[in-house]
């Protein structure tokens, strides 16, 4: 993960209005929603500019293959105001590496309430894969709203599970994280199956297991595939949700 400071220079100083500030906040929105950065910018007003810091998966600017069309027209926007210049910070410690995959071999939904930045890992080498190499499960929003707002559901149920004032929303948190038929597993693995279908790769739904409860596969009762090194220790090919010993 890369972190970057992006300057927005003011061509001209009588240019600067709330409207401007909205525009900036929708274009470093929109990276987030497209996938190409983490939610935990921050926007900096200075006398003669504005200052961004944001974290990206890889390439910032986009490259062109991982934009979208409001990325683009934002930025079209800003760039008649501004000048804009990107200083890269460096290397965010404590993160997970970025898939460098050609085309992996399975995916894995996977996340915590603390790794924001984990969605999707590569079956092969585990490493994220940013949801702009993803289709769009809704062909006509051209972003990954239903997959974020996903994941933001899903972190606070771990974060309920692991905080719970009380029994009654512990056992809440647990049953939706453990079942695969809870409404937040049924979203998550519905979610799985429009990526394998879009894209021919078997996609797998990760089950908490943290109360050891699934000996075997909790959704046919049949055993569990086993891998000793791969993202996860089992595997239901069948049902396509995987799971840690």
């Amino acid at each position: 993960m890369n972190h970057y400071k992006i300057n927005f220079l003011f061509k001209n100083k009588d240019a600067d209005t709330e409207e401007i500030n909205d525009t900036l906040y929708w274009y470093l929105g929109c990276l987030y929603k497209n996938g190409n950065a983490l939610r935990d910018y921050k926007l900096v007003k200075k006398e003669d500019r504005y200052e961004a810091y944001i974290t990206i998966y890889e390439h910032y600017p986009p490259l062109k293959d991982e934009s979208n069309k409001y990325i683009e027209q934002y930025e079209v926007e800003l760039r008649n105001i501004f000048d804009i210049t990107w200083e890269f910070l460096g290397e965010l410690d404590g993160y997970n590496e970025v898939c460098t995959c050609e085309q992996p071999g399975s995916y894995l939904m996977y996340t915590t309430q603390y790794d924001e930045e984990y969605l999707i890992l590569c079956g092969d080498c585990g490493g994220m894969v940013p949801l702009y190499r993803l289709p769009y499960l809704d062909d006509r929003a051209e972003e990954y709203l239903d997959l974020l707002g996903w994941n933001e559901c899903y972190r606070s149920v771990d974060k309920i599970w692991l905080h719970a004032p009380n029994e009654t929303m512990e056992r809440y948190a647990v049953y939706q994280l453990h079942n695969p038929k809870s409404p937040l597993s049924v979203l998550g693995r519905d979610f799985c199956k429009q990526i394998e279908e879009k894209t021919g790769t078997p996609t797998y739904y990760y089950l908490f297991n943290n109360i050891k409860r699934h000996k075997v596969c909790p959704q046919c009762h049949q055993p569990w595939r086993e891998e000793d090194d791969g993202i996860a220790d089992y595997f239901c090919d069948d049902c396509r949700l995987a799971t840690d010993q």
